[in-house]
């Protein structure tokens, strides 16, 4: 596997290119920016997973580990900067995860396993939109509390099995 150091890490996807081996973002806090386009984002353990991007309907999946938050937005080389991603991004929340998860520009969802819990949700950024970013808590027995709600830019904000969330335009 491709092991990232002791510090802080921030691996970044373009649309080409496959880590067939995986990646492990070692220690320190360690972010995955995903692709300009569209990508799914599966979460598998506590900071463990995989993504699939997929060009041109060749998808491309790659597992990680130890990787702390998950940004769908792309960043730039150094990764000081989340920039514009317009990709309907797909996250499935299907361990406990402690980390962030940030969609970005584009129509995300969000899937949370039932009794599931997050570190925290962001819809993302709705300029140039607009967008409309879904969380959904699959069957079962889940919590809500749902603090505002608002089908404009800022969305709603609340909690999901005590995890909270932020700019989300449609809760199902």
């Amino acid at each position: 596997a491709f092991l990232g150091g002791s510090a802080n890490d921030v691996f970044i996807f373009q649309n080409t290119g496959l880590l067939s081996f995986g990646f492990d973002g070692g220690g320190g806090t360690n972010t995955l920016a995903g692709s300009l386009g569209d990508d799914v984002f599966t979460i598998t353990g506590a900071a463990a997973g995989s993504i699939t991007v997929d060009p041109a309907g060749a998808a491309l999946v790659t597992k990680f580990l130890n990787i702390n938050s998950i940004d769908g937005a792309q960043a730039t080389d150094d990764g000081t900067k989340t920039v514009g991603d317009m990709g309907n991004d797909v996250f499935n929340i299907n361990a406990s995860w402690a980390g962030s998860l940030k969609g970005g520009k584009g129509n995300d969802q969000f899937n949370v396993a039932a009794g599931v819990t997050f570190g925290s949700i962001k819809g993302g950024d709705d300029t140039g939109g607009p967008y409309t970013d879904t969380l959904t808590a699959l069957a079962g027995t889940n919590t809500w509390v749902v603090n505002g709600v608002g089908a404009g830019a800022n969305g709603s904000s609340g909690t999901l099995n005590g995890s909270p969330f932020i700019e989300i335009q449609t809760i199902t």
